[in-house]
């Protein structure tokens, strides 16, 4: 009995490979299982529980074979049902079904034990980056550089694009669009707020108005060129990224998240920048090119730095979720919400 179970947990996760392989547009057909003649029928139950719960028909035929039953399996395509309740939905339902067929379901929406985490991860960095880093002008001395004079959020805000590259590489790009979109809420929200505290008169006893509006008191040039680069960058990264993955085949992984890296952070510092500085005087105009080339490189730097790192989180987060997307058929729109 154990035996059995051992084999229907294998071909259960031989079918749902098989179905999720062909929604990523990978052109599989035929998909054979050989099983011991006595595990016929216990197999056959798990291939109807399985298929029906993926919401597509597999067609099952049984071939005899030296030492047992072999099982090949079609997949029906003109039996894949539409996610929600459609007109005729229930009559293609039927169709589909065949005699001794179990009830066919729709299907439940994917979860992830890990994905609601990675997205908390990408907005607290994102936000306190560009809350807490852009107030503090850092200058350090490095071996064989000399005198380096930074931004200190330029050392944290590119961990976010680090999550962008890990939510676009293991759960695909709808879903990192999600993230993205809950990144610019909450970043806006956290400009509104500031503005408004910074704006609200402080009592007279309280002396600190000064050093809060230097730490939180941004212009709405500066915040709306935040944004806008934000934006940008963030879907340009997660756009190469997915893009990449697919010309690669999923391989080198490295060139997917640094390419889409350099590709994101050209975008964000040629937007902020200019939308930000250029004309204010805060910034001589003719050093801005320098400051956005400094900025950009750093910022690879970091990606390039956290590698490893990207390696190992990827790694276990394929492996805790059993997801490897490939974005083969995805409406790269980034204003469409839908999964």
């Amino acid at each position: 009995m154990v035996l059995v179970e051992e084999r229907i947990a294998e071909l259960r996760r031989e079918l749902d490979f098989l179905v999720r392989a062909r929604a990523r547009g990978v052109p599989v057909h035929l998909h054979r299982v050989v099983v011991a003649r006595e595990q016929h029928a216990a197999v056959g139950e798990a291939v109807h529980r399985v298929l029906f719960a993926q919401a597509g028909k597999i067609r099952v035929r049984v071939v005899d074979e030296v030492g047992g039953w072999g099982l090949e399996l079609e997949v029906d395509h003109s039996c894949i049902l539409p996610r929600r309740e459609t007109p005729g939905r229930e009559a293609l339902a039927r169709r589909c079904r065949g005699p001794g067929a179990l009830p066919m379901s729709t299907p439940a929406q994917r979860s992830y034990r890990y994905y609601e985490f990675v997205m908390a991860a990408f907005v607290t960095v994102l936000v306190c980056s560009n809350l807490i880093g852009p107030a503090k002008i850092a200058q350090i001395e490095a071996p064989l550089v000399g005198t380096l004079t930074f931004g200190a959020g330029v050392l944290f805000f590119p961990i976010s694009y680090i999550f962008g590259d890990i939510l676009t590489e293991v759960y695909g790009y709808s879903r990192a669009r999600r993230v993205i979109w809950a990144g610019f809420g909450a970043l806006g929200f956290a400009s509104f707020m500031a503005a408004v505290v910074v704006a609200l008169p402080p009592a007279p006893f309280w002396t600190h108005q000064a050093a809060y509006e230097v730490a939180f008191g941004n212009t709405w040039r500066i915040v709306a060129a935040s944004m806008i680069a934000y934006f940008c960058g963030e879907f340009v990264n997660s756009y190469v990224l997915a893009k990449m993955k697919i010309l690669t085949r999923g391989r080198w992984l490295w060139t997917r998240t640094i390419g889409s890296t350099i590709a994101g952070e050209a975008v964000d510092s040629a937007l902020f920048y200019p939308l930000a500085f250029y004309g204010a005087g805060i910034i001589p105009d003719e050093k801005l090119p320098t400051v956005m080339l400094a900025q950009f490189l750093a910022k690879t730097g970091v990606e390039v730095f956290f590698t490893p790192v990207t390696y190992k989180i990827v790694g276990f987060l394929k492996r805790a979720e059993n997801e490897d997307y490939y974005d083969r058929r995805t409406n790269f729109n980034p204003f469409a919400l839908r999964l």
